[in-house]
């Protein structure tokens, strides 16, 4: 069988809600760390720290806990895919801070800062 090839960002709406890239303020493509969980959010309706928070509950922030069970978790309960879900398996392991490689750089995987704000959208607006 040969591979889907998409030539294109495919919008959340389609192809089995795909996360399309992200534009920055520039008009460049970006999917940073930032916009992985900004993307969380719009797809489950919780804020990032909400969905650390549930996974403490659990007992997912145990270090005998593989990714593998965070991730599907992160399916059956809200529909996330591998990638969404291994950005909050990092968050959920590690905490808010990120390697600075990317901040500041022109790479497509930029972040403005070492720091991710988990608190959705809305909060940091009005920060």
């Amino acid at each position: 069988m040969l591979p889907i090839v998409v030539d294109r960002p495919v919008p959340l709406t389609e192809a089995g809600g795909r996360q399309q890239r992200r534009t920055n303020d520039t008009g460049g493509d970006q999917m940073s760390f930032q916009a992985y969980l900004d993307a969380i959010e719009d797809r489950t309706g919780k804020t990032p720290r909400a969905l650390v928070d549930e996974a403490r509950r659990r007992g997912y922030d145990r270090t005998d806990v593989k990714a593998g069970v965070i991730v599907d978790w992160l399916k059956e309960e809200y529909g996330l895919g591998r990638g969404h879900g291994m950005a909050l398996v990092h968050v959920i392991r590690k905490g808010p801070t990120i390697s600075a490689r990317h901040v500041g750089s022109t790479g497509s995987h930029r972040d403005a800062t070492d720091t991710l704000w988990l608190d959705g959208r809305a909060a940091r607006a009005s920060a």
